[in-house]
């Protein structure tokens, strides 16, 4: 205590222990000393933090309180382990004295104790009979007139409004159907029938039995044994007892599943109950009630059928032959349909006689047969096919339908179904046909396209040899150049000089070759095709000449990619896959500066967090410097395999290649957390056992998330079809004014939803104006169409808007002569000058001329006037602009510019700003029709690209276009390289679920 000093040799010894205290530390403090130091008076020695909503335990409770009297408030809670009861008559004097109700629940001491002092004045019941006996007593008139008048005195919208309304209801419903409430309490169980729960014998004589009838039998035999102890007179606490096992058999009986205790069998397996056979996809109603088995269809496995045109489909001979049958048999029987005649045509179908082949040809002619592949997501996973009858049992699929059926020929089957009405015929021919549903109806873009060795193909034969010199000799036609190719002085990518429409034209051979069979417009010689250059000439075909000649074409470059693919003996080896030298060398590097940041760390420059942020930040950079260097070193060589296949987009992508010739770089362990420790490696030299186990983890992630994902996907898409299935087309046109303003979905600098994706299809509310002279714009490809009101934007329309953009002067001081006008000047304009009428009415500088002070100024007599006009009022800005001497934000990036924003523009004499119009849509959030949307306010249908018919399930191909996607997405967390950052929202399948179900407020858009 400060008083005594003692040194020997510097080794301190204690002189007197003044005294000893030992404190009690309760569970979850924090202690601050250690044994044996030293404490002076009012030292901190630890510390126990209290939250809302713990438990403590009545000791803590003690001490807390002691120390900080009235501190906090507690709810005292005393478990009890006595059986409750709930009463279910009362006598009025006795409730007033004990302060007790009908329906209140009181401990069965508490009841023993009131029959003693009120015999006969309280009755009470424990289960299911005291819920009876208040049910009973329900005067469900009187109530109704309670809850009424109830009503009247609470607001309309609170939630007691909502609680009571709710109650009058089924007050109602139970007066209207004649139901009593007491009927809701079981009293006896139906049974179903024998059939539906059956018994059989297995081998070695015993029995299988359905899991019901273990749950009937657990209920009768309780039921039995209540009834024998209530004959003999059982003690009350036995018979409560009983009754409570017999309530839960019932309870298994009913809904097993959602037990706290589910009945199991001898493998612990939950026994299904009545409600397990009802509910779910295999229950009663989706298998039995609403499934169909259909007549005439078949299913088999698919192969690839590339000598086919895109609306046909191979179906195998035998299987044509039961399909067609009643077709073949009304063909047979033309002449003769007498008992006997049908017998000994039945044989020839049968026997499959050479007649009968003959004729299956015939019937099948024209005759369309619709091919569906499970899971059927959307509606072009059903498509019309004309058939051709092949050899062999498999289904013969065209290679160009396979996305939308998100078909593969890995053993994928498909089922066959024969339309027999002519009017079914007719549907599947006009609308199902494969060639007319190319378009997709969720986007609007090809759906049917090329992909994989199609598209090597095209690129192969499209592209140019660096490495070979130029040929001399101009050729004067296609046919010369392909001659002088036969003789070899040629190759397919040499680059030569040809006579194409009267010009002297550079090209290859192969491009030729590739434009021979496009339409004269789309032809282009100097380009090498991939497949996005595929796409957006499909897409071109589209809107220029139709769906038809679109197909046609498709089946070409089929035709042409498939013989390319195979002429260019595309293989891909290890040789093939090329590892930059340079790449160790980044590494070292990279390896350096995470030395020094661990260096850093070391010496407490940086907090562990931010040493662990800075490594990945240095490792993803190094990855992503890698990736660069590789692909360069990858496309030295133009026909490298893996080169081809990922610059031609057929397959692959950069980061694959990263993975193969860079380094794998970083990897996420099974939180989403990023793993320090990169794997330095790539596929081709091979990882080392510690890179091997740390790539494990994504692995596993992918396979269990794909098992997840699937069946949540599938929900989802059946919620929303449930929702959105009443939406059609009802009218052309409701009328309304409303609309929403278009605009790029935009998150900081990441553009999320282009402004073209945004106004492609939809219908204009609103004329678009020039920035400048506010005049209507005119479409610029058709002289004469205006952007008017009503005018549906088409992909050349939107892709024109999305990128129109003026220089517009931010104001200009001006004189107009109000006498010559009609109307009020188009552009924003204020008053330069004040202006006294003869009336007395002032208008001071600054004031706008509306209509009002138009009429004003035009009833006076005024003649011209000085004024200062603001054409960028109404536009929206395309560049952020700030003032002079750059502190203040005076724009933001389209935001739409006001009278005060331009006056402000002004004062900060920015003279002029790059603008664009402001579009306004029509939505079918702002649709005025009663019933469903209208046409105009819906827009485009995007599977044929023109206006919505009325009629159309607008609101079932909604469903579908967001379900289908949905099965593709992943559950994983979007991580930016695994660092957490304002973007690591829930991505994916569980977002649009957050979204569809209105759950969780986001403001940013990055989270839509």
């Amino acid at each position: 205590d400060g008083k005594y000093e003692a040194r020997n040799m510097g080794t301190l010894y204690v002189e007197r222990v003044i005294e000893e205290r030992r404190y009690p530390i309760m569970e979850g403090s924090i202690v601050y000393v250690k044994d044996g130091d030293v404490v002076k008076k009012g030292d901190s020695l630890a510390d126990r933090f209290l939250y809302e909503d713990e438990i403590l335990s009545s000791t803590e409770f003690t001490i807390f309180d002691s120390h900080y009297s009235g501190g906090f408030e507690v709810e005292v809670e005393v478990e009890n382990d006595r059986p409750i009861v709930m009463i279910t008559r009362i006598d009025d004097d006795v409730a007033e004295e004990i302060g007790k109700k009908v329906g209140d629940i009181i401990i069965d001491n508490e009841y023993d104790a009131y029959r003693t002092l009120y015999p006969g004045k309280i009755e009470a019941e424990s289960g299911a009979i005291a819920i009876k006996k208040l049910l009973q007593n329900l005067d469900l008139e009187k109530l109704k007139t309670e809850l009424e008048a109830e009503l009247k005195q609470v607001q309309k919208s609170s939630t007691k409004a909502l609680k009571i309304q709710r109650r009058l209801k089924m007050v109602k419903d139970f007066i209207k159907s004649g139901n009593k409430p007491e009927w809701m309490v079981l009293e006896v169980i139906p049974v179903i029938p024998p059939d539906l729960r059956p018994m059989i014998q297995i081998d070695g004589g015993r029995f299988a039995t359905t899991d019901l009838n273990d749950l009937y039998r657990r209920v009768i035999n309780r039921n039995n044994r209540l009834k024998k102890l209530m004959e003999l007179g059982a003690p009350e606490i036995i018979i409560r007892n009983e009754k409570r096992m017999l309530q839960e058999a019932v309870d298994s009986l009913i809904y097993n599943g959602r037990m706290a205790k589910p009945v199991t069998d001898r493998g612990g397996r939950p026994l299904k109950s009545l409600t397990d056979l009802v509910k779910g996809k295999k229950g009663r109603f989706r298998r039995n009630l609403l499934g169909k088995r259909v007549d005439y269809s078949g299913r088999a496995v698919i192969v690839v059928g590339p000598e086919l045109r895109i609306h046909e489909c191979g179906i195998p001979k035998k299987m044509a032959l039961e399909l067609f049958k009643p077709f073949v048999l009304a063909k047979l029987l033309d002449e003769d349909s007498s008992k006997s005649a049908r017998k000994l045509k039945r044989m020839i179908i049968e026997k499959e006689l050479p007649e009968a082949w003959e004729i299956l040809e015939e019937v099948i002619k024209g005759h369309p047969v619709l091919l569906n592949r499970a899971p059927t997501l959307h509606r072009i996973s059903i498509q019309a096919f004309e058939p051709k009858l092949v050899e062999g049992n498999a289904i013969r699929l065209h290679p160009l339908v396979c996305p939308p059926f998100n078909a593969d020929f890995d053993g994928d089957q498909m089922a066959v179904h024969v339309p027999l009405s002519a009017a079914a015929q007719a549907e599947a021919h006009f609308l199902m046909l494969s060639r007319y549903n190319i378009i997709s109806p969720a986007h609007g873009q090809p759906i049917s396209m090329p992909g994989k060795d199609i598209i090597v193909g095209v690129y192969y034969l499209t592209a140019e040899d660096p490495k070979s010199e130029e040929s001399r000799i101009i050729f004067s036609s296609f046919e010369e150049a392909l001659l002088a190719k036969e003789f070899g002085y040629i190759g397919l990518h040499t680059p030569i000089k040809v006579m194409i429409d009267g010009k002297i034209t550079r090209t290859t051979l192969g491009r030729m070759i590739f434009n021979e069979i496009l339409p004269p417009e789309l032809r282009d010689y100097g380009k090498t095709f991939g497949k996005k250059e595929i796409k957006d000439l499909v897409f071109e075909s589209f809107k220029k000449y139709g769906i038809d000649r679109t197909a046609d074409l498709l089946d070409d470059i089929k035709d042409l990619g498939f013989h390319y693919a195979t002429v260019s003996g595309l293989t891909i080896s290890i040789k093939d896959v090329k590892i930059s030298p340079k790449k160790w060398e980044i590494i070292e590097k990279a390896k350096g500066m995470v030395a020094e940041v661990e260096e850093k760390y070391a010496k407490g420059f940086l907090s562990s967090e931010q040493r662990y942020k800075e490594i990945i930040r240095i490792w993803e950079r190094t990855t992503k410097e890698i990736q660069d260097v590789t692909y360069k070193e990858l496309s030295k060589d133009p026909f490298n395999p893996v080169f081809m296949m990922v610059n031609s987009g057929a397959r692959g992508n950069i980061d694959q290649v990263k993975q193969l010739a860079g380094m794998r770089g970083l990897m996420a362990d099974p939180s989403g957390k990023t793993i320090e420790f990169p794997i330095l490696s790539n596929f081709r030299e091979g990882l080392d056992v510690i890179e091997f186990f740390i790539s494990t983890h994504g692995a596993r992630k992918g396979s269990a998330d794909t098992a997840l994902r699937t069946s949540n996907a599938g929900y989802l898409t059946r919620r929303l079809v449930d929702v959105a299935q009443s939406v059609t087309i009802t009218v052309t046109d409701c009328g309304t004014k409303e609309g929403i303003e278009a605009r790029t979905l935009r998150d900081e600098d990441i553009i999320i939803e282009p402004l073209e994706k945004n106004i492609f299809g939809r219908v204009l509310a609103r004329p678009v104006l020039d920035p400048e002279t506010k005049e209507i714009l005119e479409d610029p490809n058709n002289p004469g169409r205006f952007y008017t009101r009503d005018t549906m934007i088409t992909a050349d329309d939107a892709k024109y808007l999305a990128n129109y953009s003026k220089v517009v002067k931010v104001y200009r001081e001006n004189v107009i002569d109000i006498s010559k006008l009609n109307e009020p000047p188009k552009i924003y304009t204020e008053l330069n000058e004040e202006i006294e009428l003869e009336d007395g009415t002032v208008y001071s500088v600054g004031r706008e001329i509306d209509w009002e002070v138009f009429r004003k100024l035009k009833e006076a007599g005024v003649g011209r006037i000085r004024v200062v006009e603001y054409p960028v009022v109404g536009t929206l800005a395309l560049e952020k602009v700030v003032s002079r001497e750059g502190k203040k934000k005076l724009l933001a990036y389209e935001e739409k510019i006001d009278s005060k924003t331009a006056k402000l523009l002004r004062e900060h004499s920015i003279e002029e700003v790059k603008v664009r119009p402001s579009i306004f849509i029509r939505s079918v959030l702002t649709c005025e029709a009663e019933h469903g949307v209208c046409a105009k306010c819906y827009g485009m249908d995007l599977s044929n690209h023109k206006i919505v018919n009325i009629g159309e399930a607008v609101g079932i191909i909604a469903a579908q276009s967001i379900g289908e996607p949905g099965t593709q997405l992943t559950m994983r967390t979007f991580h930016t390289g695994g660092i957490a950052t304002a973007m690591d929202i829930t991505q994916g399948l569980p977002r649009a679920e957050e979204l569809f179900e209105a759950r969780k407020k986001l403001k940013e858009p990055a989270g839509i």
